[in-house]
């Protein structure tokens, strides 16, 4: 079902503005962006973690981020990512091979950014996003 911002604030007795989710653990936005999927507060959520150099890839539906640089068998100009593991809900290192690169997937900062431009009650959102 599609949940009205304003509506689930009412609800739940919280006055959750934008500026808000800045303050939010990592953990809380992985949470909000994954359980309301295509609401607002999904498409804030994920808006943060883009400002917190975490990237959507639209293939996966993980969140991904670069690696400090934890392994010396990457060579050199190769990046490694971690990833958030929603089943274990923890922060992993990926291993995967992604035919193009994983960074071809990745949803770029405009239509993330153009989301919130959408009207909140339609159904879409956030519905590129995680649903």
């Amino acid at each position: 079902t599609n949940i009205d911002y304003q509506c689930l604030c009412a609800v739940s007795g919280l006055a959750v503005k934008p500026s808000h989710f800045s303050k939010f653990q990592l953990e809380s936005l992985f949470y909000i962006f994954y359980s309301i999927p295509r609401d607002i507060m999904q498409v804030l959520a994920a808006q943060e973690l883009y400002n917190r150099e975490w990237r959507y890839h639209m293939d996966l539906k993980l969140w991904f981020a670069e690696a400090e640089q934890v392994n010396s068998s990457a060579g050199p100009g190769q990046t490694q990512y971690i990833y958030f593991d929603i089943n274990a809900w923890e922060r992993r290192l990926f291993s995967g091979n992604i035919p193009g690169g994983i960074e071809s997937s990745f949803m770029r900062k405009e239509a993330i950014f153009s989301l919130s431009q959408s009207n909140p009650n339609q159904a879409g959102p956030g519905s590129q996003l995680a649903s």
